[in-house]
């Protein structure tokens, strides 16, 4: 064992390069941030060439110090580190991107963006996790959790490892190291809870928000997906209709323009690769494109009403065969992967090292009937319902991962969790839902995926409920708090699918709400239980409506005895910070749930109707 810290005095500093990288600053930023935290010792941070050799060095990053060691930074691979404890130093790097410009830890415009090669940074966070016992729940220092203490001293390791997925985001209004930073991209509130007009929350501070992310290893690989050609209207409509969807010229609901382009067209096919060359070798981002770093998305319009051409319709099933009756199905899979394939193919022979990124979703979520050779460019993420319990979804959704990795084993497939149900009922049909807690589930999820050769985790988050949509025309605010254990869970077990999650789960209940632990993972696993439970009734078939949150999930006897244990938790001895994260819970969760409850009553008294 080595002494870092001993009775309050440094015995070790901080090294980094005279020029270092910036994601090593940042790192070097957050270990003595941290560290300081734990100890009250604010450790230097001193340039390679001025360190004192007296003291134990902690390498953070490329230096002279690390080199003289055998250690490069191109002897990783992407998003690979070190954590190694020799004889006489800690070195703490990885692969990181060759950026020297400054990082100032005040400023979060000057962090590495979000799909930089931080590797470094990595390496802080698994040290402090894992030998220092830091634990990060919620954003801001009220999710910080650590033992005080006045020694520090580490054990000898060497570790050399990188993040099990190589990609690993959420559906995210957040910042890309951009000037400005709007604040309607900043999507938690500034209280955690957030419960009214968007036009009355406070945003949560940016540089918070985007810690909080990187300290759960949030990045990796730069990806996007989204539904990019509704700028081809401006461009395109006037000039070239015969680009876009026939069939629909006499169709009410289409009137103005049509639902899709077409996809079948040679011109069309040339235009999305001719767009897709722009941004890749001039930066070039069209009106409406979705694209980010090396990856640009081919995505159609959010509908499925199709092209009706000859040449459209023969690709398209008149019945699905996989997926009958879900939402989920493959009848439109054959004429939409054969336009991904063509447009791949073609952007593969001019840029082999880039990028497109498509979602198997609705009436394509399903692989083609027919064998198309889907080219090594284009990653597919397949939507996922993964915070859904209606059995029939389950089924279909787990077939539809065994359809794609019987037919295109070794396809680049991510996963789009729809982790926004049921808080997207609640604003769209304006309810306060029941919570969809389901922590203890991810574990078997993960499983799946690592097991069928999925590469990265691309989740939608929980929105904030009571919400109509229109108030959000410019993004919308999401809720830390009724994703809490689900988003560590998701994400640690994306980093370390060896995790043990039944006792990260455990050990955040006791770290993060002290004598109240037992009361509140009371509460949180009788809401997940009655969330998660078989046999549900699920009104046309909606994941979940007030009827079904109310009278269904939250009984009488339900909210009794989740109330019994609000009480008995508030009635414990607790720290401080324990009793601000027990409001913060009550106010964002608790609260929403008796309001919902009492609306859903207040609403069927209204009507005359028999609650019972």
């Amino acid at each position: 064992m080595t002494k870092l810290i001993c009775t309050g005095k440094a015995l070790c500093q901080i090294v980094i390069a005279a020029k270092p990288r910036r994601a090593a600053s940042f790192a070097a930023f957050e270990l003595q941030y941290n560290l300081a935290k734990i100890t009250d010792v604010k450790l230097n941070i001193v340039s390679s060439d001025n360190r004192d050799e007296h003291l134990f060095p902690i390498f953070v990053g490329l230096s002279p110090g690390t080199e003289s060691l055998g250690c490069k930074n191109d002897d990783f691979s992407p998003q690979e580190y070190m954590i190694k404890h020799v004889d006489d130093a800690l070195i703490l790097m990885g692969r990181d991107k060759d950026d020297f410009e400054k990082c100032d830890y005040a400023d979060v415009n000057t962090f590495p963006a979000d799909f930089d090669l931080q590797a470094t940074a990595y390496a802080a966070y698994d040290f402090l996790e894992s030998f220092c016992g830091v634990r990060w729940y919620l954003p801001t220092e009220l999710g910080l959790h650590y033992d005080k203490r006045d020694t520090l001293e580490i054990p000898a390791c060497n570790i050399c490892r990188k993040p099990a997925f190589e990609y690993r985001t959420e559906k995210y209004y957040g910042v890309q190291r951009t000037p400005t930073m709007p604040p309607w991209r900043i999507y938690y509130p500034a209280d955690l809870c957030g419960d009214g007009p968007f036009s009355k929350w406070d945003p949560i501070d940016a540089r918070e928000q985007e810690i909080f992310r990187r300290r759960h290893r949030l990045g990796g690989r730069g990806f996007c997906a989204d539904h990019s050609f509704y700028g081809y209207y401006d461009r395109f409509l006037k000039k070239h209709p015969d680009w876009f969807a026939q069939g629909y010229e006499n169709d009410a609901n289409h009137k103005d323009k049509p639902p899709q382009l077409c996809y079948s067209n040679p011109e069309v096919i040339a235009q999305v690769v001719q767009d897709a060359r722009d941004y890749f070798d001039k930066k070039i981002k069209r009106p409406g494109a979705v694209a980010l770093e090396d990856c640009f998305s081919i995505l159609p319009m959010d509908n499925h009403d199709f092209c009706k051409c000859k040449k459209c319709a023969e690709l398209i099933e008149e019945y699905p065969v996989a997926g009958k009756g879900e939402f989920t199905s493959g009848i439109c899979s054959d004429y939409i992967f054969n336009f991904f394939s063509k447009v791949a193919a073609e952007v593969y022979k001019s840029h082999p090292d880039k990028s497109l990124s498509a979602i198997a979703y609705s009436k394509y979520a399903f692989p083609p009937k027919k064998k198309i050779n889907i080219p090594p460019n284009l990653i597919v993420a397949l939507c996922i319902h993964a915070r859904t319990f209606r059995e029939k979804v389950r089924r279909n959704d787990n077939l539809l991962l065994d359809k794609w990795h019987q037919s295109y084993p070794d396809l680049k497939k991510q996963v789009w969790l729809y982790y926004c149900f049921p808080s997207y009922c609640g604003i769209y049909y304006n309810y306060y839902p029941f919570p969809g807690f389901f922590a203890h589930h991810i574990p078997e999820f993960m499983g799946n995926y690592h097991a069928k050769n999925v590469c990265g985790v691309f989740y939608e988050s929980s929105y904030l409920a009571g919400i109509k949509l229109a108030e959000h025309d410019n993004g919308m605010l999401k809720s830390p708090l009724l994703d809490q254990l689900e988003f560590l869970i998701t994400w640690k077990l994306a980093d370390k699918p060896e995790t043990d999650a039944n006792k990260y789960i455990d050990e955040f209940f006791a770290n993060y709400y002290g004598n109240a632990a037992d009361s509140m993972r009371k509460f949180y696993s009788l809401v997940e239980d009655r969330y998660c439970a078989e046999g549900q009734t699920f009104y046309e078939g909606k994941h979940q409506c007030p009827e079904h949150a109310w009278k269904d999930l939250g009984t009488d006897e339900v909210m009794a005895k989740l109330s019994g244990y609000m009480t008995d938790a508030k009635q414990q001895q607790l720290k401080e910070i324990e009793r601000r994260r027990l409001e913060v819970f009550e106010k964002g969760i608790w609260m929403p749930m008796l309001k919902g409850k009492k609306m859903y009553f207040d609403s069927i008294r209204a009507e005359g109707k028999d609650h019972s």
